[in-house]
């Protein structure tokens, strides 16, 4: 409730200054009153900013929907386990491990406003893999021993996965299960088979696609700007070419434990270059953050530009640097 120090109260002065002129909803109505709270390493951050961000190619810009995203039910501590909550609240399952209820946050809405709800998770999972007109296969993590597990919606707020057989490491499957939800509201007047025909046939025509099921798929790309997200930040207006821009998601779920909605950082940049590049991107200070794999081959260059271009770098260990003895 409002005396709870996490409760949204602060916000963005750019969203401030929209919600001063009429344009926007308060902070609290747009977070809702259950929303994730996430405590800093560093404490209490300050709003404002661009993340440069440089890929190897148009493709890698996907990243925004795993690394700068990562919209999950649940999802990993920064160390691994305990897997917590995130999109749910909370869960809790079966003693044989073949039902597991989420209970998922009220209030919480997506990019446009919209409220999200149990349905979304359902539309997902059942109609857009309908045997009779499946416009995806069915999700890697719905399946245990072969078989597909079943979605059942309890009430708006809370869900129940049923499967044939006990799945014990449902959480870890779905600490990384992007695919988990589908904006109902916007992609149902699209559905092959659900559809609004007429909308259809216009947008087909418009857009010179072939089939119904290629429209769909295309409306559900992340450079599609009218898709709803439930990421920290959005892609707001297309673009053919980078660099691409992804600005502040104002109806973020995400505050810290003083209650300041989330993200700090006002939009991410992202560039393109040759893979060879990038390195020097790095090296002229023209990058946030990155992680190389590997640094033979620059990493003097990398080095000697340290005080010049204003970065630090750091020797980490990848956490996978046993797995070839392991295998």
């Amino acid at each position: 409730g409002k005396p709870a120090s996490w409760y949204p109260r602060a916000e963005s002065p750019l969203l401030s200054e929209l919600v001063a002129e009429g344009k926007l909803l308060p902070v609290a109505e747009r977070v809702g009153p259950e929303p994730v709270v996430f405590k800093g390493v560093e404490g209490i951050g300050s709003y404002g900013g661009t993340w440069f961000e440089v890929a190897g190619s148009q493709n890698d810009i996907r990243k925004i929907v795993t690394f700068f995203s990562g919209s999950t039910l649940v999802r990993w501590s920064p160390l691994g386990y305990p897997i917590v909550p995130h999109v749910a609240k909370g869960w809790e399952s079966s003693p044989d491990k073949r039902e597991w209820i989420f209970y998922l946050r009220r209030g919480m809405k997506w990019s446009d406003g919209h409220p999200f709800t149990a349905d979304d998770i359902l539309y997902r999972l059942n109609q857009e893999v309908d045997p009779e007109s499946p416009v995806t296969d069915p999700p890697a993590w719905m399946k245990i021993g072969g078989r597909t597990g079943e979605i059942v919606k309890i009430d708006d707020y809370t869900v129940k996965f049923v499967f044939p057989q006990p799945y014990g490491v449902f959480l870890e499957r779905l600490a990384g299960a992007k695919d988990f939800c589908a904006p109902r509201h916007y992609l149902e007047k699209y559905h092959p088979k659900l559809g609004d025909d007429s909308l259809i046939e216009a947008t087909l025509e418009a857009r010179r696609l072939p089939s119904r099921r290629s429209l769909y798929l295309l409306l559900k790309l992340w450079d599609n700007p009218e898709h709803p997200q439930l990421w920290p930040w959005i892609y707001h207006t297309y673009k053919s070419n980078p660099p691409q821009v992804f600005v502040r998601n104002p109806y973020y779920w995400a505050v810290d434990t003083e209650g300041n909605q989330l993200p700090y950082v006002d939009q991410l940049f992202v560039d393109v270059k040759n893979y060879n590049l990038i390195p020097i991107a790095a090296a002229n200070g023209a990058i946030t953050f990155k992680i190389f794999d590997s640094m033979d081959l620059n990493y003097i260059l990398l080095m000697s530009q340290r005080e010049t271009n204003d970065y630090e770098v750091y020797h980490w260990f990848p956490a996978t640097r046993s797995r070839f003895n392991i295998y």
